[in-house]
Order: C-alpha cells, then sequence, then structure tokens
C-alpha cells in the first residue's frame, strides 16, 4: 500500500537493496523463540533508496551503534532451510 495516497495499485520492482536507517528499536526479548539467542538486537525500519521502507533487523551492529541516517545494505540469511529473510548490515562502501 502506497504510504502517501493509500492506494493498492502497487507492482513489483527491482531495488538497489541499499539505504539508510529511518527509525530503529532495540529487542530485548524476542516475538519469536527462534530469535531469543540473539537478543538483544537492533530491529530497523530501512528506507531504501529507491524510497520504500522495510522493517527488518541489523545483523552486524550492536543496539548502542545504531544511528538514524546510518548507511545499510541487504543480506538475506537462511533462518530455517525453508525460509531466507531480508536483513541489513551496515553498508560496505562506509567501511574502512
Amino acid at each position: 500500500m502506497c504510504a502517501q495516497c493509500h492506494s493498492f495499485d502497487i507492482e513489483w520492482a527491482k531495488a538497489s537493496g541499499k539505504g539508510s536507517i529511518y527509525s530503529y528499536t532495540v529487542a530485548y526479548r524476542a516475538a519469536h523463540p527462534g530469535f531469543q539467542h540473539d537478543a538483544p538486537y537492533g530491529i530497523v525500519i530501512v528506507e531504501l533508496k529507491e524510497g520504500p521502507r522495510l522493517i527488518s533487523r541489523m545483523v552486524d551492529t550492536r543496539p548502542g551503534e545504531l544511528k538514524i541516517g546510518m548507511p545499510v545494505e541487504v543480506v538475506f540469511e537462511d533462518v530455517t532451510p525453508e525460509v531466507t529473510l531480508p536483513m541489513f548490515r551496515r553498508s560496505q562502501e562506509t567501511r574502512h
């Protein structure tokens, strides 16, 4: 659904997988037992360069290091043999 006009007239489009943290919170208690061993972890809203926003989690950054505007890129994590989820890490372009 479009966040501006609330239209359901949408289509699939390729995206770069790059963006920045729009907002975040920290999960100290996982919502699902499968992620309990990872807590605490950052849950982020990422604004992709193409405009859409995704809710996911950070895989390589401690919660205290998260910052609004931090450049990030998508990584795909196999959480089970049948399920792969898009998650985010710090942008490789900003690591030196």
